[in-house]
């Protein structure tokens, strides 16, 4: 008997191929995110080192206010900047899912196939031994 040939082996191959691609970009997109969420603590150590100042004059006071007000943007900027990581990540793991359900969909009709085929194989060597035993007996 012929050995056991996948008939969908190409796209099988294309779909884990394409999984591997989802899966790299989701993990990519959870570095962005981590990264930016890491890009937090000096805006905190900055503003922790700011508000232990005790500024001596309405000057430094004021320019102290205004250093605040920048910190303050920058977090907002990064939240807003962290929220979108955080949209473009549950996407690239949505993508990822659908593909790896995609890759074991047609894994699964392989195995089918397979058991299919082993099960053709047993019963061809089975016809074959009863055949052998048949002409022994006869001789």
């Amino acid at each position: 008997m012929k050995p056991f040939e996948f008939t969908l082996q190409r796209v099988l191959d294309y779909r884990r191929m394409v999984e591997e691609w989802a899966k790299h970009a989701y993990l990519e997109a959870r570095i962005r995110r981590l990264e930016a969420e890491a890009d937090l603590t000096p805006i905190f150590e900055r503003r922790a080192a700011a508000l232990g100042e005790r500024p001596d004059s309405v000057d430094r006071l004021l320019t102290l206010d205004r250093y605040l007000v920048r910190l303050d943007d920058q977090e907002r900027d990064q939240r807003a900047l962290i929220a979108i990581l955080i949209d473009e990540e549950e996407a690239a793991r949505t993508s990822w899912v659908e593909r790896r359900q995609d890759a074991e969909a047609l894994e699964k009709l392989r195995q089918s196939q397979y058991e299919e085929w082993a099960l053709e194989a047993e019963r061809e060597e089975q016809r074959v031994l009863d055949e052998w035993a048949v002409l022994r007996r006869a001789a």
